[in-house]
């Protein structure tokens, strides 16, 4: 009697732990993530959540830095994404997004420093991967690459050079779009 009552003890603690870490998956829903590739030119942070088994939303914030583009500011861009094999937030996904920015003109010519101060606004897709892994599938590694379109700079008062060439390829207007994000999930 004793034995069985220790191995019905042992089952419904096997199980009630069992169906607590099953539990604890499907309430990780959130993922922040960093990417560290951009940390040359940006600060770039990004936050999804599951919305059910295919979709997932959220938004990217990202920051300029005004050592490598004459283009400091901040750029907002929510997302969503559709997952098309495995279950949202892991595996192969399209992404939707739209931006808003708010960057300055930081243009030097002849000794005269002059900032503009604007608004940008864009959309874009991209293709993209995404990894969970370790304990839980608690950190992820997210992988895409896409386009975007932004409307452009304003073009500097007076004459003063303006890098155009910086605002389309790696400050907040560029056209080709990619992230590399390292994530933990929660």
């Amino acid at each position: 009697m004793k034995k069985i009552l220790l191995l019905v003890l042992v089952c419904l603690v096997s199980c009630s732990s069992f169906a607590q870490t099953k539990e604890r998956n499907q309430e990780l829903k959130s993922i922040v993530g960093i990417s560290p590739i951009r940390l040359w030119n940006s600060l770039r942070i990004k936050y999804e959540r599951v919305l059910n088994s295919k979709f997932t939303y959220g938004g990217i914030l990202t920051g300029y830095y005004t050592n490598y583009t004459n283009y400091p500011g901040v750029q907002l861009t929510p997302i969503i994404k559709f997952y098309f094999k495995e279950k949202a937030p892991k595996g192969f996904y399209a992404q939707a997004k739209i931006l808003a920015g708010f960057s300055q003109n930081n243009s030097f010519d002849s000794g005269v420093d002059e900032k503009q101060f604007f608004t940008s606004f864009g959309a874009g897709i991209a293709v993209g991967y995404q990894l969970l892994w370790g304990k839980d599938n608690r950190w992820s590694i997210d992988m895409n690459v896409g386009f975007k379109y932004t409307t452009n700079a304003p073009e500097p008062k007076d004459d003063i050079y303006c890098d155009h060439v910086n605002w389309h390829i790696i400050g907040p207007g560029s056209i080709p779009d990619g992230l590399v994000s390292i994530g933990y999930r929660f």
